[in-house]
């Protein structure tokens, strides 16, 4: 059946074929070649034989678990996504998308109707490894004070799935199993400009004024007083006797 589904860009960067989101350049992550993943999925449920299949770097919740498929080449090392018609039946490939940003990818496959069933088993997750968020990145290839998601927190795990393909008469066709690990990648928040001083930082407490050292306080010098006046002594009465003569 047709499948349609929206366009995506490798985002934010692509360099030599491999999304470059925050610090990570690893092969086989990136995912903007989405009609591959289409015709994938046609291949994958229409039943036909897979004869290569890689998983990406990290899980993209969009698809089912174990079920992805990429490609990737550094002129060195080709990871493909191969696929036979093992049917009786040409198969005409058609893919187009429609312009502008609202872009969808359209990916058909035509041929006769073949009475083919397919069924999957596993899927679970296992090895299961928590992503965190690291500390911000201040770059100066965006404005100042704009913040980026250069990654999204992604957790890693492994899993394994079993693709069964039977004919109309009930005899199995294809018994795939593939193997998927996904690696762990921690959140990335980018900011444009410097890093601020530690002064700058937001929500940092003042710092303290460094204590003084003690003034010593001046003790005053006692000054003696002046003795008192004194007292009149009495005259004798002699004395007085010749003052009244």
């Amino acid at each position: 059946l047709p499948r349609r589904r929206r366009a995506n860009r490798c985002s934010p960067r692509l360099r030599d074929g491999r999304c470059n989101r925050g610090r990570q350049e690893q092969p086989h992550r990136c995912h903007g070649r989405r009609h591959l993943l289409r015709l994938d999925d046609n291949v994958q449920r229409g039943g036909l034989q897979i004869d290569e299949r890689h998983a990406h770097f990290y899980y993209i919740n969009r698809y089912p678990v174990g079920r992805d498929a990429t490609v990737y080449s550094n002129g060195q090392t080709t990871w493909d996504l191969k696929w036979t018609n093992d049917t009786p039946y040409p198969i005409v490939i058609r893919a187009f998308t429609t312009p502008r940003s609202t872009a969808y990818i359209t990916v058909q496959l035509w041929s006769l109707q073949v009475s083919r069933k397919v069924t999957w088993s596993g899927g679970v997750e296992v090895n299961k490894v928590t992503a965190t968020n690291n500390s911000p990145d201040y770059v100066s290839t965006i404005k100042p004070g704009v913040k980026y998601t250069a990654e999204y927190a992604t957790d890693g795990f492994d899993t394994t799935v079993t693709r069964t393909v039977t004919d109309a008469s009930g005899t199995v066709i294809h018994n795939d199993t593939w193997s998927s690990h996904y690696s762990v990648v921690n959140g990335q928040v980018q900011i444009g400009g410097p890093p601020p001083t530690p002064s700058q930082s937001p929500g940092s407490p003042s710092p303290s004024p460094a204590p003084s050292a003690p003034v010593p306080v001046p003790v005053p010098t006692p000054v003696p007083s002046a003795p008192p006046p004194a007292s009149p002594t009495p005259a004798s009465s002699a004395a007085r006797r010749r003052r009244i003569r």
